[in-house]
């Protein structure tokens, strides 16, 4: 983290790629996301760099955004006399109020890539890794008809798959005729699901729906109502088997973390480290959690 003049940034590069082959939806209620992957490379007089890529979404058309917040803030970049993350994120909080939580996060994580890159390490090690491999699952996009959801759970599973995490209506009925057909179809499978309702329901559907699930297949129930509703949470995870777990893309300041936790809200947290502000901020909601003896699914795009 050590700066120098020796060693200052002097070059910046900010690039946005998007392609209709990452085109999804989420729920039958949206539209089409479009996804753009933000990449930040920052280089400095010594021969290092430090890259990050940030996704951003917007519905029905590819956005600048996010590139052109990053293009803003490329004279604080070259200006930057410190290579400490968590340092620049103070300073920048009160040069660039304005800045979005996604665009913070690009700076961050380019920072601490740059500093693993510096110390010759991966970043996990660098952060101290107590393993190095992880089992993924698929998360499939939302679908128009039920067959189509067989369908994608063969096809991944025939790629490696085990796991499958459905996005549907928002709507009880037709996502429990989901929820029935993944029951028959799967009953006897080594497969395991998990549905994500994106905040779509009200406490009582929530309930129904989780009470419809056979908890020896499906593992998680995902944003079943608003995050902000954490006594709500409280009950639905109370009274249902299928563990319970946030949304975490609106709520998710240390504040926030510490309330679901006193008020057991959730049998596991949920954030994106490139839409909170990046490895620093997460670094501190994750020492909240662990502290706490709560997991935390950290949501990361392929």
């Amino acid at each position: 983290f050590r700066f120098s003049d020796e060693a200052r940034i002097v070059g910046v590069e900010i690039h946005a790629a998007g392609t209709d082959d990452t085109d999804a939806r989420y729920y039958a209620g949206t539209e089409v996301w479009k996804q753009i992957n933000n990449i930040l490379r920052i280089t400095t007089a010594d021969g290092f760099e430090g890259i990050s890529g940030v996704v951003s979404e917007h519905q029905g058309e590819f956005s600048e955004e996010h590139l052109l917040e990053l293009q803003s803030a490329t004279a604080e970049l070259l200006a930057l006399r410190s290579f400490d993350p968590v340092e620049v994120g103070t300073i920048l909080e009160k040069t660039r109020p304005d800045l979005t939580d996604a665009s913070r996060a690009s700076i961050d994580i380019a920072l601490w890539d740059l500093a693993a890159r510096r110390a010759g390490l991966p970043l996990y090690e660098m952060l101290g890794a107590k393993r190095n491999s992880i089992e993924p699952y698929a998360s499939l996009p939302f679908y128009d008809s039920l067959p189509e959801y067989v369908e994608a759970v063969n096809k991944y599973a025939n790629l490696g798959y085990t796991t499958f995490k459905f996005h549907v209506w928002g709507l009880i009925e037709k996502d429990f005729r989901l929820v029935q057909l993944i029951q028959k179809s799967f009953a006897d499978s080594p497969y395991h699901f998990m549905i994500d309702l994106e905040e779509e329901y009200d406490f009582e559907d929530a309930l129904r729906l989780g009470q419809k699930m056979d908890e020896r297949l499906f593992v998680w129930l995902e944003a079943p109502i608003n995050d902000e509703l954490l006594e709500q949470y409280r009950e639905l995870r109370n009274r249902l088997s299928i563990p319970i777990i946030a949304g975490g893309y609106k709520m998710y300041s240390p504040e926030f973390i510490r309330e679901g936790i006193k008020t057991g809200s959730w049998d596991a947290g949920r954030f994106d480290v490139t839409t909170i502000g990046g490895i620093s901020k997460a670094l501190e909601l994750l020492l909240i959690a662990n502290d706490a003896g709560l997991s935390i699914e950290i949501q990361s795009w392929g």
